[in-house]
């Protein structure tokens, strides 16, 4: 597990999260919490009965573009069905155009908008889910 954390806190860094090392190491230990891990980027969720809420998704700025990102949400989606998740929810930045169109091409749908969610710089959250068909 260490080496896991390892690898997720050195892709975080490359996209400029601010979590620290210990974050992501007391994350991990949530029996509900699961990353889904690529050598290039990942993804952090929480399931919780039929329900998952993404929390982190990262794709290294070298590796973005050439499908890292959709093979990690097809091992999301992987999860999902062995977890038997029907509804997933996330929070994504107003101003992050490129991460909307990607959740959007993976089946997401806006619900809500959080006002000045991110207060640090007063930016609103737009709220998405997706449902499974």
């Amino acid at each position: 597990m260490k080496d896991k954390i390892k690898q997720v806190y050195e892709i975080a860094q490359q996209v400029g999260f601010s979590w620290s090392l210990e974050a992501f190491e007391q994350h991990m230990r949530d029996e509900n919490v699961h990353y889904i891990v690529s050598k290039d980027g990942f993804i952090a969720l929480s399931i919780v009965l039929d329900e998952a809420e993404i929390v982190n998704v990262a794709v290294m700025p070298s590796r973005q573009n050439q499908g890292v990102g959709k093979w990690l949400w097809q091992e999301t989606l992987n999860m999902f069905d062995t977890y038997g998740v029907v509804k997933c929810f996330l929070e994504v930045r107003a101003s992050n155009q490129k991460a909307q169109r990607f959740y959007e091409q993976c089946g997401f749908m806006k619900i809500a908008e959080r006002k000045n969610y991110y207060t640090k710089e007063n930016e609103d959250a737009w709220v998405y889910c997706w449902e499974k068909k």
